[in-house]
């Protein structure tokens, strides 16, 4: 039974399953993907790889890190530009989203109105709290009138600074046209200047004068507003804000030149000639020649030239003379030298080199030390030979007329022997023979002994006629000799008796 049943449940199972209609299934939805990539300094979201089901929309937004701002946006190759979002609508593709970044900037737009330029025109790119200066230049003739920033006036400035930018900005300048002022251009005879009247000027303008003198004359002066200027041979006045007036003169073109020689220690009785001589007159561009003579002894000390130094020259010429000159010509005494020397033993006086002018005289004396004595003075021309003037104490050289020497030759004295000799009862001091130097002192003591008194005293053989205690030989210059004798110092008292005498 229990088969049975199986089986006819078995059967029913087949007859309901061939009986009934097939059954419909589902099939999985279709999905897309976009791929969404950011730059440096931002990101997108979402990122990476977004799926969406087909016929599905999806946002991504870019985020852009402080101080960066969207520089665009790419999808699928083509540039959306700086947007923020982007929406895929009704996907029924795969797609590529890539946003790319940049520093945060403003922009200054510049402009200039006519007659006028403004630096950095056009559209300026400055980063956050970034500066940026601008400068105005006006055309000639025209100043700036205004300068609008963001609309707004700030005057006529001639520079406007944007400090701390945080927003976009616009500049502009505008010009107008100067004041007119007047000039007044004279000219004197025997010239003209350029412009030459009264005229207008644009205000803030450059205006130049030329002046020209006639043949034969120069210009003497020129006399801007009142106030000499010199001999310009043109004058511009620079950016004009008034009027002005400009006045020119001429004189004939001559120049003077003066000249004049004189002694160099400003003596009266003047020892030289220039030529020429005193105040002369010279044509403008012409030359002139001076020539300085020093009379006979006499040369050239020094030339000035309108007060500069030219040293000592001969003659000076002028060139192209275009200005009044002073030539002041000094002359002196040649002079020579006279170098003395001397050697050892003793000195000469003026000594080394002495300064004489022309046919001047100059006395030496020669001095020798002690112990010696001159043995020659030789007296020449420098460089030259010298001759002997023999042993003499002073020299004269007069009249010189070229540097000479004069030389002086020193030599010791020979030495003396004084004999020394004392008789009994005495001496002499020093005792025995005493050698001494020529020219030299000696002294002698003579010292009796006790009781004895110098009863004589020869010097050189002769007697002396007044006995002393002391004898001196004085500059020695030979041999000498000196004794004494002694005699017992008693005294003999006589008197007379009544009826003789006392002989005496």
């Amino acid at each position: 039974m229990r088969y049975k049943r199986e089986l006819i449940v078995i059967a029913l199972l087949i007859i309901c399953m061939t009986s009934l209609a097939p059954l419909a299934v589902a099939e999985p939805a279709e999905v897309h993907t976009i791929t969404a990539t950011a730059n440096v300094n931002g990101s997108i979201s979402p990122a990476g790889t977004v799926s969406v089901v087909a016929g599905g929309s999806k946002t991504l937004t870019m985020i852009p890190d402080p101080g960066y701002q969207v520089l665009s946006v790419i999808v699928d190759g083509a540039n959306q530009g700086a947007v923020t979002t982007y929406t895929f609508t009704n996907v029924t593709a795969n797609h590529i989203i890539a946003a790319y970044f940049k520093p945060v900037s403003y922009t200054i737009t510049a402009s200039a109105d006519a007659n006028g330029a403004i630096s950095f025109p056009g559209v300026n790119t400055v980063k956050p709290k970034g500066s940026m200066t601008f400068t105005f230049t006006e055309d000639s003739g025209y100043h700036v009138a205004d300068v609008l920033v963001d609309g707004v006036s700030k005057g006529a400035v001639k520079s406007y600074s944007f400090v701390n930018v945080m927003a976009n900005h616009t500049i502009k300048a505008t010009f107008t046209e100067n004041a007119w002022y007047t000039i007044d251009a004279r000219a004197g005879e025997n010239g003209s200047i350029s412009s030459s009247g009264r005229g207008s000027v644009p205000g803030g303008t450059n205006q130049k004068y030329n002046i020209t003198p006639a043949s034969g004359y120069r210009i003497a002066d020129v006399v801007v507003d009142g106030i000499s200027k010199g001999a310009l041979t043109s004058y511009t006045f620079y950016n004009i804000q008034a009027p002005h007036t400009i006045a020119v003169t001429f004189t004939k073109d001559v120049y003077t030149i003066t000249a004049a020689v004189a002694n160099y220690d400003h003596s009266t009785q003047v020892k030289g000639v220039i030529a020429p001589s005193g105040m002369i007159t010279v044509a403008g561009g012409a030359s002139q020649v001076f020539t300085i003579t020093p009379d006979p002894d006499y040369e050239v000390y020094s030339v000035q030239v309108d007060g500069i130094q030219q040293g000592v020259i001969a003659s000076y010429a002028f060139s192209n003379i275009r200005a009044n000159h002073t030539v002041d010509a000094y002359v002196r005494p040649i002079t020579y030298t006279v170098t003395a020397r001397a050697g050892g033993g003793g000195s000469i006086d003026p000594p080394g080199v002495t300064t004489v002018n022309t046919g001047g005289s100059q006395t030496f004396t020669m001095t020798p030390q002690e112990g010696y004595h001159i043995a020659n003075v030789t007296v020449g021309p420098k460089g030259g030979t010298m001759s002997s003037a023999g042993t003499v104490s002073s020299y004269l050289i007069s009249n010189i007329k070229n540097s000479m020497t004069i030389e002086a030759v020193f030599a010791p004295n020979p030495s003396y022997t004084i004999t020394v000799k004392a008789g009994a009862n005495g001496s002499i001091s020093p005792s025995g023979n005493i050698s001494v130097l020529g020219g030299a002192d000696q002294k002698f003591i003579i010292i009796p002994d006790p009781g004895y008194r110098l009863s004589e005293l020869i010097i050189d053989g002769a007697k002396q006629q007044y006995p002393r205690t002391s004898y001196t030989f004085r500059s020695i210059q030979g041999n000498h000799s000196i004794s004494a004798s002694f005699v017992p110092d008693v005294t003999i008292n006589a008197t007379e008796a009544p009826g003789g005498n006392v002989i005496k």
